[in-house]
């Protein structure tokens, strides 16, 4: 066997198709300056408001200076995805496999991606609306709705553009709203990823790449493909049945019976990846959707994900990596919001 006849070309635009089409919350931001940020920053020049002042005809003008900030760009986010074959002519040779793997790869490299955008909320200032999903009345998602709204109006945000990315339960929780449902009905409109509708002046999303707080669960042991039962250290709280633990991209367990507060074993559905130790994942019961417009976030490339193959020296065994690099920057923070939702106690 051989990597001879690998055909990058093929794997790297198939990646890249899944990975365009699976961005969500880092789809939102702008790329404005992706091209100055190739040499892995660039430097963005903001100025601030010009004042205006009454004049008479013959009088001195007076001339404000304007005041200016700058914030760096940095693309200092690389990851890889990578896996082994045992026969990579036979994989390439099966278009089926060829697809899948790109899939699975380009889910993962677009998972670390969303998930690194979505950590910016905390970098959010034109406010947080709370909203408890746990016990939602009929018109609480709609209020919260108001309510972002109109703290963007606050902070002079325009109307234009208008976005909020959701979780899925916020999702249910608005969907059994007929007040909402009937907004949004989109019928065979094709839609883009993730998104769900437009509701209120935003059009809306869905992510499962939303962070939040809630219980955090550590390994105390390193976890293998093919286990059922994670090793913990001592459960801060109670873990149930059926959440998925996301110890990074494509890095996911599912626990399938409800652990409780200091407990140190987590029974989980059968592994299909490794987990180092010491690996951190959060059940999360507060979510921080996010809301704003293209403008609160820039975003840019400086490595797109090219596939390549490598050889390995000692057995039959073919691998196949991509790799890339990337750098998110809230630079309007007023512009961008959060939706604390409560999703469990």
């Amino acid at each position: 066997m051989s990597i001879t006849n690998f055909v990058p070309t093929v794997w790297s635009a198939r990646l890249q198709e899944h990975l365009d089409k699976g961005l969500v919350i880092a789809a939102r931001a702008n790329r404005s300056y992706e091209v100055d940020a190739r040499s892995g920053t660039a430097k963005i020049n903001q100025v601030g408001d010009i004042p205006v002042t009454s004049h008479s005809k013959g009088s001195t003008v007076t001339y404000a200076e304007p005041y200016s900030t700058q914030k760096t760009l940095t693309l200092n986010q690389r990851s890889i995805a990578g896996f082994l074959v045992d026969d990579l002519d036979a994989v390439q040779a099966n278009i089926n496999l060829v697809e899948n793997y790109s899939q699975r790869m380009g889910y993962s490299l677009r998972d670390d991606i969303d998930r690194y955008t979505a950590s910016l909320y905390s970098s959010a200032g034109a406010g947080d609306v709370a909203i408890d999903i746990t016990a939602v009345a009929t018109t609480e998602v709609r209020n919260a709705f108001a309510e972002m709204g109109e703290l963007l109006d606050a902070n002079n945000v325009p109307m234009e553009g208008r976005w909020v990315v959701v979780s899925p339960k916020v999702r249910a929780s608005m969907f059994k709203d007929t007040g909402i449902t009937q907004a949004t009905d989109q019928g065979d409109q094709a839609l883009a990823a993730g998104s769900i509708g437009r509701f209120m002046g935003f059009d809306l999303f869905m992510s499962n790449n939303i962070l939040g707080t809630g219980v955090t669960v550590t390994l105390s042991a390193a976890a293998s493909q093919g286990d059922t039962a994670l090793t913990v250290a001592s459960l801060p709280g109670d873990v149930p049945a059926g959440t998925i633990l996301t110890f990074g991209p494509g890095q996911y367990a599912r626990v399938t019976a409800a652990a409780s507060a200091t407990d140190t074993s987590l029974t989980v559905a059968t592994l299909t990846v490794d987990i180092a130790d010491a690996s951190t994942a959060t059940y999360v019961q507060v979510r921080k959707c996010m809301f704003g417009t293209s403008a609160a976030i820039t975003m840019a490339m400086n490595l797109q994900p090219d596939v390549e193959a490598l050889r390995d020296k000692d057995t039959t065994d073919d691998y196949v990596r991509a790799e890339q690099n990337y750098g998110a920057l809230v630079i309007e923070p007023y512009a961008l919001g959060t939706l604390s939702a409560t999703e469990a106690s």
